[in-house]
């Protein structure tokens, strides 16, 4: 976390459910769903991306069109 005052990163402990944020929940959910084969266009809807290259960049994936085809075409 970063100190308030020196807006440097210090290193904090506790329970971890002190340190997650909606953030984090919004990221694992579109990186889950992903991973399970979802629709890229409904996964951006929820978390409410508008551009492509975006939610590619958010999840920390390279776009695949053959694998998002496929997904589709199996779904």
């Amino acid at each position: 976390m970063r100190n308030k005052e020196t807006n440097r990163k210090e290193l904090m402990t506790g329970p971890k459910y002190e340190f997650i944020t909606s953030h984090d929940l919004r990221r694992s959910f579109a990186s889950y769903f992903y991973d399970k084969g979802k629709p890229v266009n409904t996964i951006m809807k929820i978390t409410g991306h508008k551009r492509e290259s975006t939610f590619y960049e958010y999840i920390g994936r390279n776009p695949n069109k053959d694998y998002d085809a496929y997904n589709f075409l199996n779904a």
